[in-house]
């Protein structure tokens, strides 16, 4: 994901660590296959298909912090569409 900060203007990067190279269960693999397609939909600005896959990945991983604040921000989003969207999510609060 990648946000702008309160009190900010640049895009910070957020990651999550997986695990060590190499000793990744597939399943964690398809987690991460389907978290990048959902990302990618969502920085499209694509809300709805975001907001699917996300909730696909959920029935799987219901616990993946990630794809449920992405699930949730969606779901804004789809009824309050950002003006000028590009990709970065604007925190307005610390």
């Amino acid at each position: 994901d990648t946000v702008v900060v309160k009190g900010r203007t640049k895009g910070s990067s957020i990651y999550e660590v997986i695990g060590k190279q190499g000793e990744i269960s597939n399943k964690k693999r398809d987690l991460i296959t389907t978290y990048e397609n959902a990302l990618g939909k969502y920085r499209k600005g694509y809300f709805s298909e975001a907001y699917e896959k996300f909730s696909e990945l959920l029935n799987s991983f219901p616990d993946d912090i990630p794809s449920k604040v992405l699930k949730k921000r969606c779901s804004f989003y789809k009824s309050n569409p950002p003006e000028n969207w590009i990709g970065i999510h604007e925190m307005n609060k610390k």
